[in-house]
């Protein structure tokens, strides 16, 4: 009997002799305290319906020189290689704005 793929399929280039090139340069500092959304507490629950535990909610990451943090909505980071995704759930007012300014309105 075939295994089940494990998500996220991560298809690694051959190229790619080491993992250590998917090892991110800022690492995340912890979770901060921005209040969550209603779309984002949906959205967590899919990703973590589907995810399960690589997914975690408003990770804090300070790139160098920046004075200012950046919070990712949600950070998964693949288990296999440690490749860091940044994810963020659609913006319903970004779709309306596209929708209405579409050129095929």
């Amino acid at each position: 009997m075939a295994k089940t793929p494990e998500y996220p399929i991560v298809v690694i280039p051959e190229l790619v002799k080491e993992k250590k090139q998917f090892t991110p340069l800022v690492f995340p500092s912890g979770q901060g305290d921005a209040p969550i959304g209603a779309s984002e507490g949906l959205f967590e629950n899919v990703l973590k319906h589907y995810f399960g535990e690589i997914v975690s909610p408003q990770q804090v990451m300070l790139p160098p020189g920046h004075r200012l943090p950046f919070t990712a909505d949600f950070l998964m980071v693949e288990p296999n290689t440690g490749l860091h995704l940044t994810l963020s759930p659609p913006q319903p007012k970004l779709w309306l704005e596209i929708l209405v300014s579409s050129p095929l309105n």
